[in-house]
């Protein structure tokens, strides 16, 4: 099973934006693995890339989420894995920034990318972030830099 969620951002940022993760359970399998991308501690060295922080659908500070797609069935298991590779190949795992990226939105139309097959839909209007490009972007006024990336 592959499920998509997507909730209100946190505090003022949910007034333009949404947080988005994705959650995946293999046949047989005993629980979901939970994938997101996230800001908190990034800047003190975290990984922004975090597996399993919460359940699949918790709600994101108090906002229930919307599941933006629920697969299921033959051939799941095969695009669990695609999905799997593409969020080892994200290119941005210790980078985030809020706008215009990366952050969780960068991370859901990387694995959109990756994936076609799952046609992920983000929800509209757009949120922030899903089509930021490090060397096109370069800093912005809100985030400088990653150095870790960098370096």
């Amino acid at each position: 099973m592959i499920q998509v969620f997507a909730a209100p951002a946190v505090a003022w940022r949910g007034l333009l934006s949404v947080h988005t993760w994705i959650a995946m359970k293999p046949a047989g399998a005993p629980r979901f693995t939970r994938y997101e991308v996230l800001g908190f501690g990034v800047a003190n060295g975290a990984p922004a890339v975090r597996i399993d922080r919460m359940g699949p659908d918790n709600y994101w500070f108090g906002a229930r989420p919307q599941i933006l797609l629920d697969r299921r069935g033959a051939g799941v298991d095969e695009i669990i894995a695609q999905v799997r590779a593409a969020v080892a190949s994200y290119p941005y795992p210790n980078s985030y920034c809020p706008w215009p990226g990366p952050n969780s939105n960068t991370f859901l139309a990387h694995i959109a990318r990756q994936v076609p097959e799952l046609a992920i839909q983000l929800p509209s209007p757009h949120p922030a972030g899903p089509d930021f490009n490090y060397r096109f972007m370069g800093s912005s006024v809100f985030c400088s830099p990653p150095a870790r990336v960098l370096r």
